[in-house]
């Protein structure tokens, strides 16, 4: 044998190793999935409505601590570069890039709140 047909054998006992590695996960991934979509699709755990509900109320005031939270921090932002600007420290050309990038935040934030609203009801 030569060096490359050694070095062929290794290469396949490497991926013989990974596909095996691979299959173990997918087989694992495949019983997860099956348990789960088991749980979601029996009726029995039609009464797990009420817990639900309130999850999602919850996660709804969640959401709306986030955006009050980012809607405070970028007023501080846009005082804070504002401060700059009037002490002389940056440019109003900065400022005003600062306030394109709070409006592109806020766009974002605003999409997944739609998103949000759309997908949930």
């Amino acid at each position: 044998m030569t060096k490359n047909h050694i070095l062929v054998l290794a290469m396949n006992q490497y991926q013989l190793k990974k596909f095996a590695y691979w299959m173990k996960q997918g087989a694992f991934l495949s019983m997860a999935l099956a348990v789960v979509s088991l749980i979601t699709i029996n009726p029995a755990f039609a009464d797990l409505q009420g817990g639900i509900d309130k999850t999602k109320s919850y996660a709804e005031q969640v959401k709306q601590g986030f955006i009050a939270v980012g809607g405070i921090i970028a007023v501080i932002y846009l005082m804070w570069k504002g401060l700059e600007c009037w002490r002389g420290r940056a440019d109003w050309g900065e400022f005003g890039m600062s306030v394109f990038y709070v409006a592109l935040v806020g766009g974002a934030a605003a999409l997944a709140n739609w998103a949000w609203t759309a997908f949930t009801s």
